[in-house]
């Protein structure tokens, strides 16, 4: 199955995407991991990539959807976290999902989890200092590198990121909604119960 997980910053899409990939052993891809990997690379196109990112400037969307193209090519099962945000990455795209699942969730609730979120500097997997903590303080329980605080997880910063995905994602959710492949799950509710309901929708 082709699947896109979708919801607001602090719906908890990491956290349910990791969940999934390690219990089916499906792949996933996050966008913002893809565009880090290409700058590591030092290629042209991360290069430019990387201007971007430094002049604090998105992205094009064209570029993004290429680079997903690229490593989704020939699998016929895989989880997309946060992919497509918005419309135009929906046309560029252009791959027939099977499901999308939007992961509904209160901005006061958001908020809460993303301002006591870490994340694995190497192998990106998320924790919560309260609801998913790691073993060790301060290091992934994976790979055992140092886990950090993005930048943009600010309680403002956090503020701004939720007002930019209702003005640029609802309209993708509307648009899979249409297309009858979207499925609402209410991410209020606790880690175990958000993903039993989501797990019940798949057979790999």
């Amino acid at each position: 199955m082709k699947i896109a997980l979708l919801g607001p910053p602090g719906a908890g899409k990491g956290t349910f995407a990791q969940m999934l990939e390690d219990e089916f052993k499906v792949k996933r891809f996050v966008m913002g991991d893809l565009l880090r990997e290409e700058v590591k690379k030092k290629t042209k196109l991360g290069k430019e990539i990387k201007n971007y990112i430094d002049n604090g400037v998105l992205v094009p969307d064209e570029i993004a959807c290429n680079i997903m193209r690229r490593k989704i090519k020939g699998k016929k099962n895989y989880i997309l976290d946060g992919f497509p945000r918005t419309l135009l990455q929906v046309k560029s795209f252009k791959e027939d999902l099977d499901k999308v699942i939007y992961i509904t969730t209160k901005n006061e609730i958001a908020i809460s989890r993303l301002a006591g979120r870490r994340q694995c500097s190497k192998c990106h997997r998320v924790y919560h200092i309260k609801t998913n903590p790691p073993k060790e303080d301060g290091k992934c329980d994976f790979c055992k590198s140092k886990l950090y605080i993005r930048t943009d997880e600010t309680e403002e910063a956090i503020k701004q990121r939720l007002e930019n995905y209702k003005k640029e994602t609802e309209p993708v959710i509307e648009y899979y909604k249409k297309k009858k492949i979207l499925v609402e799950i209410n991410g209020n509710r606790s880690i175990k119960e958000v993903y039993e309901d989501i797990r019940k929708l798949f057979k790999w």
